[in-house]
C-alpha cells in the first residue's frame, strides 16, 4: 500500500512535458526527418509559430519568453525561441526589457 501511494506521489510531481514525453518521441509527420516534408505541409517552425501565438493570445498577460519556448517546444527550447525570434522580426509579438512577450497582431 505504501508503495503505491510513493508511486502515485511521483507520478503526480513529473510535468506535463515529461508525461507527454512519449507521445512527442513520435517523428513529425510518421517521418524519422523533420525537415523532409512536402511543400504542402506546414513546415515545423511554422507550427511552433502558430503555438507561440496561441499560448501568447491565451495566457495571461506578460508571459516571459523563455516560458514560451519551453511550453511549445519542450525539448529542443532553441527551436522554441527560433519561432519567437521569427515572429518578433515579423512584428507579430514584441518583447520588452524583462523578457515579457506582448502580441501586436494576430494574422499576418
Amino acid at each position: 500500500m505504501r508503495a503505491s501511494r510513493e508511486a502515485a506521489r511521483a507520478e503526480s510531481h513529473k510535468g506535463v512535458a515529461e508525461r507527454l514525453r512519449p507521445y512527442t518521441e513520435l517523428s513529425y509527420l510518421g517521418r524519422s526527418d523533420p525537415e523532409a516534408h512536402d511543400a504542402s505541409a506546414a513546415s515545423p517552425l511554422d507550427d511552433l509559430m502558430e503555438r507561440v501565438l496561441t499560448l501568447v493570445a491565451i495566457m495571461p498577460p506578460g508571459q516571459r519568453r523563455a516560458t514560451i519556448a519551453e511550453l511549445v517546444s519542450p525539448h529542443e527550447p532553441e527551436r522554441g525561441s527560433r519561432a519567437v525570434d521569427e515572429l518578433i522580426h515579423d512584428a507579430r509579438l514584441a518583447e520588452d526589457d524583462l523578457g515579457h512577450l506582448r502580441l501586436l497582431r494576430r494574422a499576418g
